[in-house]
């Protein structure tokens, strides 16, 4: 799902602020560059994050613009920070808002961001350099008080379905 999470403290110049994040939020259509389709993927299909004996593939039909889609959301292969066991889990809503918390603190330019090319596909990657009590502290002043270490494992899970 996310290509690129990296944590770093590096200090990076201020021209390299994506100003083109903004206009991802637009409630102007015709200006928005939003990603209509990859957000309209349902890829958080259980209220929590869930937790399965084997790996699997769920297929979850949506809609968009009238047109029927069905996405895949793969379980994630995590190691449990307590207990150094991997697991097999599906994202949940407090991977939904690590997501959402992330993405905002990018648009707001809360943290450094920058455009970095993929030499495999052509495409232009974007890296956001944060800390986890970046996001920690964001998402307390959201009313949603989390771990360190449950900030980093929805990362993980993230990066990983």
């Amino acid at each position: 799902m996310h290509d690129r999470l990296r944590l770093t403290q590096a200090k990076m110049p201020d021209e390299v602020q994506l100003e083109l994040l903004a206009p991802w939020y637009t409630q102007n259509t015709s200006e928005s560059r939003t990603l209509d389709f990859f957000d309209a993927i349902p890829k958080y299909p259980f209220a929590v994050t869930t937790t399965i004996p084997k790996p699997e593939r769920l297929e979850v039909p949506f809609t968009l613009r009238g047109k029927k889609y069905t996405a895949f959301v793969a379980s994630a292969q995590i190691t449990d920070a307590r207990t150094g066991q991997e697991r097999l889990v599906f994202p949940g809503s407090r991977e939904e808002l690590v997501e959402r918390a992330l993405r905002f603190i990018a648009v707001q330019q809360i943290a450094k961001t920058k455009l970095i090319p993929d030499a495999e596909t052509g495409r232009q990657a974007v890296t956001v350099f944060f800390t986890l009590s970046m996001l920690r502290r964001h998402l307390e002043e959201l009313g949603h008080g989390y771990k360190l270490s449950e900030i980093k494992e929805a990362l993980d899970i993230l990066s990983d379905t």
